[in-house]
């Protein structure tokens, strides 16, 4: 096998792998991350609103009550919000 073979050879290898993984639409990433989108619509909701529920805030994201409660905690976590109440339908969360 000749160097000119190889070379052919590896030329074809490289533009195979390169149209494969290329990104789609130019950029590395376009998406919006969910959670940043989710924590500013909780801002916002506070500056209108004293209190969110955790089924408010479902409604207002579109997540389950599960992530809701991830977020909120997240949320509280980093000081953002602060829990009223300990557990079930009197918890609620308000802005600090």
């Amino acid at each position: 096998m000749d160097y000119t073979t190889l070379l052919i050879g590896f030329a074809i290898g490289f533009i195979v792998a390169y149209l494969m993984f290329k990104p789609k639409s130019g950029n590395v990433s376009t998406k919006e991350d969910p959670i940043a989108k989710r924590r500013q619509l909780a801002v916002d909701y506070f500056n209108k609103n004293e209190e969110i529920t955790n089924d408010q805030y479902q409604e207002l994201t579109g997540v389950s009550d599960s992530q809701a409660t991830r977020d909120l905690d997240e949320l509280e976590e980093q000081g953002i919000v602060e829990q009223i109440g300990i557990t079930g339908q009197s918890v609620k969360y308000r802005r600090k």
